[in-house]
């Protein structure tokens, strides 16, 4: 049995979801995305360009450590230093000296660095079959503008390799896995799914379509949950639950919406509600979608509607935008394109937060 201290106690290694936190034998279910990076740059040793776009928080830097380590262990890269893992954030002079017969990893390349995103991308094709021939770009939908991936393509073999989404199963196992290793844990590992209460799950892990729900927001509400008051420190038995979700926003701040931003959400709640009542999964909505469905006033234009309620709120983890983050023909980048999906959060306080909007 896991106590609500247990929980508390452990929280920072169960709910991990940090780029930093990496342990091996946590990996759960990747096995297939694993061979395909390892085997896609073991065929292709004349040239290849294996992508990785899902949104941040997927689990890509943690299959790409593993990745790294199977490369080691194959001996296809062998020794060490012909393997480079990077984030984004390097010195692309470095690119020149890069040695032709080695892989190349570049992780991170996410809407937060776009700038130096556009650089690499408009920089790498050049060096593809000289310096650089085998590659793994590893980012979030920034990764998916074919405009931009269109001298790559006629340059070397561009691969995608997609991640298996999210989903309640998934879950529990990636969990049972993190308590096996904690020595704190390990004992009870296989008890740890009675944690969390079956309607509580299917919020935390909403029906959408795609399904796109990140490990890092899932990871994220648990830890925001456990390390609050909502949580007693005691030594009844723990278990996540709509009403333990409830006390968790009575203790949070409040958000605060101006009077288009509160009407809109009420909408995006009933919203929510009435797709999971009817067992219909959640779609993501482009603008004038959105400006159809929910009109505001003085809210005129789509542009408008961005810009004071699409954007604010993907900014506040309540909507999730999907889009590549370039304006059409433009090759400027946006903080949060759509077409948007609601979050994790937004899901829970549809759910619980009784004075939400």
């Amino acid at each position: 049995m896991f106590t609500n201290a247990d929980i508390k106690e452990y929280s920072e290694i169960l709910f991990a979801h940090g780029p930093a936190y990496y342990l091996p034998q946590a990996v759960t279910r990747r096995d297939d995305e694993k061979n395909a990076i390892v085997n896609g740059l073991k065929q292709h040793r004349d040239g290849v360009v294996i992508i990785l776009s899902e949104l941040q928080g997927s689990g890509k830097s943690f299959i790409l450590k593993s990745v790294r380590e199977d490369l080691r262990g194959s001996g296809l890269v062998a020794p060490e230093e012909r393997i480079l893992y990077t984030s984004v954030d390097f010195d692309i002079r470095t690119l020149s000296q890069h040695k032709s017969d080695s892989v190349l990893i570049i992780d991170e390349m996410d809407k937060k660095y776009r700038a130096k995103v556009s650089q690499l991308l408009d920089e790498i094709p050049s060096r593809l079959g000289t310096t650089l021939r085998r590659l793994v770009l590893s980012g979030d939908y920034m990764l998916k503008d074919e405009d931009r991936l269109a001298t790559l393509r006629r340059r070397s073999l561009v691969e995608f390799v997609d991640l298996e989404p999210l989903s309640e199963a998934f879950f529990l196992e990636a969990m049972e896995k993190r308590a096996a290793h904690e020595p704190g844990t390990r004992s009870r590992a296989r008890e740890i799914g009675d944690v969390f209460d079956a309607e509580f799950l299917h919020h935390l892990i909403p029906y959408t379509e795609p399904s796109v729900t990140p490990f890092r927001e899932v990871f994220s509400a648990l830890f925001g949950i456990a390390k609050s008051e909502a949580l007693p420190l005691d030594e009844c038995q723990c278990r996540f639950s709509g009403d333990v979700c409830r006390r968790w926003f009575e203790v949070e701040p409040v958000p605060h919406y101006d009077a288009s931003q509160i009407a809109f959400l009420e909408w995006l709640r009933d919203h929510i509600m009435t797709a999971e009542r009817e067992g219909k999964p959640v779609r993501p909505l482009t603008t004038g979608e959105f400006k159809r469905l929910r009109p505001l006033k003085g809210v005129a234009t789509e542009h408008q509607y961005e810009q004071t309620i699409l954007e604010p709120l993907a900014q506040a983890r309540i909507l999730r935008g999907l889009g590549v983050p370039f304006k059409d023909g433009t090759g400027q980048p946006r903080r949060d394109p759509g077409p948007y999906l609601p979050t994790v959060l937004a899901f829970l306080r549809s759910a619980y937060d009784r004075y939400w909007p």
